[in-house]
């Protein structure tokens, strides 16, 4: 909002055109994507990319066409839209990219034009799909599949990770829903369901109740002031990333956050929840992770996942500066297969 004033007057964005916003030069300042109408064809309108400094000055602008084909033209046409929904460093190799589904006109997987940003200019990286590969789990690919689920587009992006659309369509049946995903290289994990699958919204939540479970010896453990997992993380760093740490005298957040399951879904977010703020040493005990509620308990029918996210813990830096992933790549932990167990995670410095 602070750039408002100077963007309408040096570029006059379309309104109803998004405005895209993010630091792609690494200033601390943002950019903006701006989409100016360039033009009608016979299909529709055309728009030209401007990609404007926080300053106000033009970085880098792309061409005024009418021709689709053209990776650098984005339109609204007959035959598809293709409008920049997503600016955002998808692979963390502290690159920016930007992201627009490609235009189709039945319902098969979606793929998405990237550009990314090379200091000057964008470069264009080639389209694919965000396929599920795995319950929790979407990556890039080139496909010839109709059916099956994938990401069909993206709502917004913040510290928490990206919202993405996510489609099913199996056997002539639609499903939509919306997930909360962390990219990697490969692709991106569930964080979790904002909306779960369903064919609409009078059929979320309709899962008949479970009755109740007489408890047992393990269950009334479970009805404590959290959950006892008594595990180890053991976390390790590239040397950049151990040099940052030591020389800015910045500790790491261990976040980790339980969360209920049903037979596929995420049901409730967060049921116990612990953040770990400790000198970036090499070794974190996790004991017991608490309810987030006091006097709640584990239904022995449900499915209870861990979640770990390793970060900065932006005591010296505002932003985080560490990408940690699982080093045998898992995005959660079934909290029954990993009590008295040792993760290991890897730290690298985000964009190394």
């Amino acid at each position: 909002m602070r750039y408002i004033f100077t963007l309408l007057i040096m570029s006059l964005p379309l309104f109803g055109a998004e405005v895209l916003y993010g630091d792609i030069d690494g200033d601390g300042r943002e950019e903006s994507m701006e989409l100016r109408r360039s033009g009608e064809g016979e299909l529709g309108g055309f728009y030209q990319l401007a990609v404007i400094d926080d300053d106000g000055s033009l970085l880098w602008q792309g061409p005024k066409s009418t021709d689709i084909e053209n990776r650098f033209v984005f339109y609204e046409t007959h035959v598809g839209i293709s409008m920049p929904e997503l600016l955002y460093d998808i692979d963390g190799d502290g690159h920016y990219e930007l992201i627009a589904p490609e235009p189709q006109s039945d319902v098969s997987p979606t793929y998405f034009r990237v550009l990314k940003w090379l200091g000057k200019r964008f470069r264009i990286v080639p389209s694919k799909a965000l396929m599920l590969t795995s319950q929790n789990r979407f990556e890039w690919q080139l496909t010839n599949a109709y059916e099956g689920v994938w990401v069909s587009g993206f709502v917004s992006a913040g510290a928490d990770g990206v919202r993405a659309k996510v489609t099913r369509y199996i056997d002539g049946e639609y499903q939509g829903g919306e997930a909360l995903l962390r990219f990697d290289p490969k692709g991106a994990a569930i964080v979790k369901w904002i909306k779960p699958l369903g064919k609409g919204e009078e059929t979320r939540g309709t899962e008949t109740p479970a009755e109740p479970l007489p408890p047992t010896a393990s269950h009334k453990a479970a009805e404590s002031a959290g959950v006892k997992l008594d595990l180890e993380i053991l976390i390790s760093y590239s040397p950049a990333a151990k040099a940052k740490l030591e020389n800015s005298h910045e500790s790491i957040t261990v976040d980790l956050t339980i969360d209920k399951y049903g037979s596929q879904y995420i049901e409730e977010e967060a049921i116990a929840q612990k953040a770990i703020v400790t000198r970036p040493t090499g070794r974190v005990s996790v004991g017991e992770i608490p309810f987030r509620e006091r006097g709640y308990s584990l239904d022995e029918r449900k499915r209870y996942k861990l979640s770990v996210m390793i970060i900065s813990a932006r005591k010296r830096f505002e932003n985080n500066i560490l990408w940690c992933n699982s080093t045998d790549g898992a995005a959660d932990y079934d909290i029954e297969t990993i009590r008295n167990a040792t993760l290991r995670y890897h730290c690298n410095l985000i964009g190394e």
